[in-house]
C-alpha cells in the first residue's frame, strides 16, 4: 500500500486551485480495504466535502458515439470539417485549435503519424486521454501511479491496438508503461461514459480522472454522492447522510438500484474485487428487497430472494414458505410471468 502521508502531499498539491484551508476529508488507513478518505469532522447531509478537478479527462469516443466534438472544449461541431488541419488526427473547434493544450496534443499525435489523419478514428481519440499523461509534470504522474490500478492481463490491450493506427508509435518503454499505467489506473478508478455508477448521478460523457475521488472506498450503500460542474468539469462531493469525525467517506461503483447478484459480479468483473458491505451480505439487502421475486409457489404470496453465495447463479429461498428453488428456476418463472402479463 501507498504512503498515505504520501498520497495527501500530491493530492494537496493537485486541490491547491480550490484553496480549501480547512479540509473537511483526510487520506488514511481503511477497514474496507487499503487507503481511504475519511471525515475530519462532523458533516451534515447535504455539505460539500470536497471539489475535485480532472487529472486527465478526454471524450469517451467509443464506436456508437458521433466523433465530431472538440477534443479540448467538448463542444458538438460541424458534420464535416471537423478534423485538425495540422494532420493530428484529432477533432478541434477553430478556437481551440489556437490553444495551448491542443497546440500540445497536436505536436504529439502528429509526430507518431496518424495513417488517416483525416478521418476520425474513435481509438485515436479515445487514447488521448491517455496519452495526456505523457505531458503531465513529474508530481501529477507520481500521482497517477498512488492510485490503485489493477494490471490484469488486458490492461495493455487498448495501447497496443492504438499502435497500429500510427505510422511512428513510441516504442520507448517509459513512455509505453506511462499509457499503460495509466489506462489501468482509468479503468480502475476513472470515469467513463459507460460507467454509468448510480441512477441519481448525472450523465458523464467524458473519460476522466478524479484523483481524490479515485481513492474514496466503495460502498454498496454510500454515505456521499457527486455532480459535476458543466463549465470546469469538476466534481462536487457532498455528503447523502450525517458524517461522524473519523468515519469513511465512501462512494459507489455500481448502480444504487441494482440488485446483489448483479452488483457482485460487476465488481468481480469491472473492479476485481468482493464486495462484503452489510447489504451484499444481506439476502433482503438492508429491507430493499431489490433482488426478490415472487415466490413460485400459486399459493403462496412470499418473496424469494437469492442466497449469498458470491456466486453468478445462486440457489433462491422463500421468505414465507421457505421453498428453495434454483437460479434456472426462478429465471424461466420470472420470465413466464413477464410474458403473461403481457399477453394477459
Amino acid at each position: 500500500m501507498i504512503c498515505p502521508k504520501r498520497t495527501s502531499e500530491l493530492l494537496d498539491l493537485h486541490l491547491a486551485p480550490f484553496k480549501d484551508k480547512d479540509p473537511a476529508w483526510e487520506v488514511g488507513v481503511s477497514k474496507i480495504a487499503g487507503r481511504g478518505v475519511m471525515a475530519t469532522r462532523h458533516l451534515k447531509r447535504g455539505e460539500i466535502i470536497f471539489q475535485d478537478s480532472p487529472l486527465l479527462i478526454g471524450l469517451a469516443a467509443h464506436e456508437e458515439d458521433s466523433l465530431n466534438s472538440c477534443s479540448v472544449c467538448f463542444k458538438m461541431l460541424p458534420d464535416t470539417r471537423f478534423m485538425c488541419r495540422q494532420g493530428c488526427g484529432l477533432p478541434v473547434c477553430s478556437l481551440c485549435a489556437k490553444k495551448k493544450q491542443h497546440k500540445t496534443d497536436c505536436d504529439m499525435f502528429k509526430s507518431w503519424g496518424p495513417n488517416e489523419p483525416d478521418v476520425a478514428n474513435s481509438v485515436i481519440i479515445r487514447l488521448l486521454c491517455v496519452a495526456r499523461a505523457i505531458n503531465l509534470t513529474k508530481d501529477q504522474r507520481d500521482l497517477i501511479y498512488c492510485l490503485q490500478a489493477n494490471l490484469d492481463n488486458n490492461h495493455r490491450t487498448e495501447v497496443r491496438n492504438a499502435a497500429k493506427c500510427f505510422k511512428s508509435f513510441p516504442t520507448d518503454k517509459k513512455i509505453v508503461e506511462i499509457m499503460n499505467r495509466t489506462v489501468a489506473v482509468l479503468r480502475t478508478n476513472g470515469f467513463d461514459k459507460t460507467n454509468d455508477r448510480t441512477t441519481d448521478n448525472p450523465e458523464f460523457n467524458f473519460r476522466a480522472l478524479y484523483p481524490l475521488f479515485g481513492v474514496m472506498n466503495h460502498d454498496c450503500i454510500p454515505n456521499s454522492y457527486y455532480t459535476f460542474d458543466e463549465k470546469t468539469n469538476n466534481m462536487i462531493v457532498r455528503a447523502a447522510v450525517d458524517i461522524l469525525e473519523g468515519e469513511e467517506i465512501t462512494t459507489t461503483y455500481t448502480k444504487l438500484f441494482t440488485g446483489n447478484i448483479a452488483r457482485h459480479l460487476y465488481l468481480k468483473m469491472k473492479k476485481g474485487f468482493t464486495c462484503k458491505c452489510p447489504r451484499c451480505s444481506d439476502s433482503t439487502e438492508k429491507g430493499a428487497f431489490i433482488s426478490g421475486l415472487y415466490c413460485r409457489d400459486t399459493n403462496c404470496s412470499g418473496l424469494v430472494v437469492p442466497e449469498i453465495t458470491g456466486l453468478p447463479h445462486p440457489n433462491w429461498n422463500c421468505l414465507v414458505c421457505k421453498q428453495k428453488s434454483t437460479h434456472a428456476q426462478m429465471m424461466k418463472s420470472q420470465d413466464l410471468g413477464y410474458y403473461s402479463f403481457f399477453i394477459g
